[in-house]
């Protein structure tokens, strides 16, 4: 089980962070662990965590 700040990184929390932040924001959490933002300031975390553990056809 992989964690970023205590959050799973799931398939549907990844994808729901790339819609949101793009490619780049997930690449940058999943390799730098660096946390970016969206305009209204909520975490690309935030969005990790609330779309974990959704089945995706490729689970």
């Amino acid at each position: 089980m992989v964690q970023r700040e205590g959050v799973v990184v799931t398939a549907s929390g990844i994808l729901a962070a790339a819609h949101l932040r793009g490619e780049g924001g997930v690449a940058k959490l999943l390799l730098n662990n660096q946390v970016s933002q969206d305009e209204n300031g909520t975490s690309i975390l935030a969005y990790m965590r609330e779309f974990a553990g959704y089945q995706v056809p490729f689970n």
